[in-house]
């Protein structure tokens, strides 16, 4: 197969491409581990990337503190 051509593809669906990723690594972790563990692990690996992403861009993490729990940091 052409490399070009299978880097086209790629462009094109990769929405699709990840989508299926994520579905299969997840049915396979629900399949070894159980539902409750694999939520356990989808819960802290999406908290893991939101924090990540907060500190990439820059973001304070106090203020981020601030804007959700306004009473308390006023005290």
């Amino acid at each position: 197969m052409d490399e070009k051509w299978i880097l086209l593809i790629v462009s094109r669906h990769r929405g699709k491409i990840l989508g299926l990723l994520l579905g299969l690594t997840i049915s396979s972790l629900w399949l070894t581990i159980g539902f409750w563990r694999t939520g356990f692990l989808a819960f802290f690996t999406g908290l893991g990337f939101l924090l990540g992403k907060f500190f990439d861009e820059s973001r304070s993490f106090r203020r981020w503190v601030e804007r959700i729990l306004p009473s308390v940091s006023k005290e």
